[in-house]
């Protein structure tokens, strides 16, 4: 229903099934039920409809990385040389195949995948090469050349920046992706950690400039996460100000 809705106001839609903590299988079957979905829009769409047919597998999906649940893996010691591990990045390819191979039938417009950064992603069998890459205090001074990397490793395909952006306090720019990470759940009510002051200023420049190295190296689409988070209201206390 929303993507109707958007589609009827003039915008490109880009379906994004994702599925959390369920084996290879499951995914599948979720992937290919998406893609008939995007084709009955793509249908009366054509041209602005498009597949992203999962993201960040290694975290998500259960079965490349050990652990059952997201928490499991994120929580793992060794997850950093896990997600670059030879194996995982086969594992990881196989899958994609098979996906791939899977939603053609279902799906005739252009289809792509945001990995993470770490996931060496043969794009062959895909349309739009995509990736989710967020700027921090580590990356700033070389992100232009990070982008860079993956404008060159998606060849000749369009390249999608699958998220990027910032949050809303000061020193938030510096945190990139884990930014959100800073609401504290002890005691009886989950709150703000003390000691962060609201900046959209910090935002506004930080997606701006963000915005400025995309389109210096050719990133074709970018799509700033998250645009609407229902779940992370605004509040006049700033100790309660999830937005």
């Amino acid at each position: 229903w929303t993507a109707s809705v958007a589609l009827g106001l003039g915008l490109e839609v880009w379906l994004a099934p994702d599925l959390w903590d369920h084996d290879a299988d499951d995914t599948l079957e979720h992937i290919v039920a998406a893609a008939r979905v995007a084709e009955d829009l793509r249908r009366a769409y054509p041209r602005r409809v498009f597949l992203s047919v999962a993201a960040e597998l290694s975290l998500f999906m259960r079965g490349l990385v050990p652990g059952d649940t997201f928490a499991d893996r994120i929580a793992r010691p060794d997850l950093a040389d896990l997600l670059r591990a030879g194996a995982t990045q086969q594992q990881l390819n196989r899958f994609l195949l098979r996906v791939v191979m899977a939603v053609r039938p279902d799906f005739d417009g252009q289809i792509s995948y945001a990995a993470l950064p770490t996931e060496q992603v043969d794009w062959r069998a895909f349309d739009v090469a995509g990736v989710n890459l967020y700027r921090d205090a580590a990356s700033r001074p070389h992100f232009g050349r990070v982008v860079q990397l993956f404008r060159n490793r998606a060849g000749r395909r369009p390249l999608v920046i699958g998220e990027f952006g910032c949050c809303t306090y000061r020193g938030a720019a510096d945190q990139g992706g884990s930014g959100f990470d800073i609401i504290d759940h002890g005691g009886d009510q989950p709150h703000v950690a003390d000691g962060y002051q609201r900046d959209e200023a910090e935002q506004a420049r930080e997606i701006t400039e963000d915005l400025d190295i995309f389109a210096a190296r050719d990133v074709d689409v970018a799509f700033v996460h998250t645009f609407v988070q229902p779940l992370s209201p605004w509040n006049p206390d700033p100790r309660f100000d999830f937005d």
